[in-house]
């Protein structure tokens, strides 16, 4: 084994025997580290390999008869002389890496390994975006729960600032669109013809003080957008999503029964006030529910969140109801729809069973 080391200013040439002439003819202290290699090339008269770990050169011993007498050299041979390059090891060793080596570590990413980066990313990605939607469906499920505790609460103030009375209900059909009336809770709002909430401000809710926001009216994952009279959208966010439920101070020449007062003949803990109304039957702010055996809806609930829809009860709560059928409303028969199946029809009758039963016999309407 021959092999070059530096340590404490010591310089020796193992299995050369040449640290001697090496040391007096080179003259270390003058030459720059990188000519260390062609020093030892040129004043050994070997090449002197490299070991792979860069720290030591190592090969096999050459026979006694082969090794090369030490030449003298002059000064300009001894500048001439160069180290390609020096490597510190763990040890503090200096290391020389031959110059004439034509190998070149490989740099950079293979096509496999970039695949298998690119793979990991849009895996992560997924990830992160579906976690991201559940977190802001459940957000958007929070805040509606909130819109409707909120209006509730505007509700009972209400009633308790009016002696029992309950908020006006009334819609009817005004130029071709069915509007709520103007001392209604919700202002002369048609929702699908509303981008603006000036209707809603003009409602006794806001125009009392007993909502602050126009936020509180909608659902935030209420995507549908309000139309301009030609059908064309206006690419606003509609204002409204709720609906009160028509027995109170709603329309009394519907099928239904109507209260103006608060009322000891039903259980408010099992009457609906508000209700999340699907986009496509929304328009005024009266919600009809045609009573048992009907099996028709005429207003449709919705199911923005994860099929559920939202309701809010007389007594104060709110409740979140899981359907057993999607809720969709179109393609209705007429300005209503009939139950699609056996599923959808069993939560019709969960709502039916919601609102105040109906004074005398019902005549269903056409």
């Amino acid at each position: 084994m021959w092999a070059l080391e530096m340590n404490d200013d010591l310089l020796r040439i193992k299995g050369l025997n040449m640290a001697a002439d090496f040391r007096q003819r080179v003259h270390l202290e003058g030459i720059d580290s990188n000519a260390a290699f062609d020093a030892v090339e040129q004043c050994s008269g070997l090449p002197v390999p490299a070991s792979s770990a860069g720290i030591a050169f190592s090969a096999p011993e050459p026979p006694e008869t082969s090794r090369p007498e030490v030449r003298p050299t002059n000064a300009a041979t001894t500048s001439r002389c160069a180290f390609r390059r020096i490597d510190v090891c763990a040890t503090g060793r200096l290391g020389f890496v031959s110059a004439h080596s034509t190998k070149v570590a490989p740099t950079g990413f293979t096509l496999v390994e970039l695949l298998v980066v690119v793979g990991i990313i849009i895996i992560l990605t997924g990830l992160i975006l579906t976690g991201l939607n559940k977190a802001r469906a459940k957000g958007d499920s929070a805040v509606c729960v909130n819109n409707l505790k909120q209006l509730q609460l505007a509700w009972q103030m209400y009633v308790d600032d009016h002696n029992g009375r309950v908020p006006e209900n009334y819609a009817d059909l005004s130029t071709g669109v069915w509007r709520s009336s103007l001392g209604s809770w919700a202002g002369p709002s048609s929702a699908p013809f509303d981008p603006g909430d000036w209707a809603l401000r003009q409602g006794t809710f806001m125009r009392l003080g007993y909502v602050s926001s126009p936020g509180t009216f909608r659902c935030p994952a209420d995507e549908a957008e309000a139309r301009n009279r030609d059908g064309s959208s206006s690419g606003a966010h509609r204002s409204r999503s709720y609906a009160m439920n028509g027995n109170f101070g709603g329309r009394d020449e519907e099928s239904q029964t109507v209260f103006d007062r608060e009322s000891l003949s039903y259980n408010p803990t099992k009457v609906f006030v508000f209700i999340d109304e699907h986009a496509d039957s929304i328009d005024d702010g009266h919600f009809l529910t045609w009573p048992k055996p009907d099996d028709r809806w005429v207003n449709l609930p919705a199911g923005r969140h994860n099929q559920s829809g939202t309701l809010s009860f007389a007594d104060g709560h709110v409740e979140q109801w899981k359907w057993r059928w999607p809720k969709r409303f179109n393609k209705k028969q007429s300005y209503w729809k009939r139950a699609e199946n056996e599923a959808d029809l069993a939560d019709l009758r969960h709502l039916q069973a919601s609102v105040i039963p109906l004074e005398g016999e019902y005549t269903p309407q056409r």
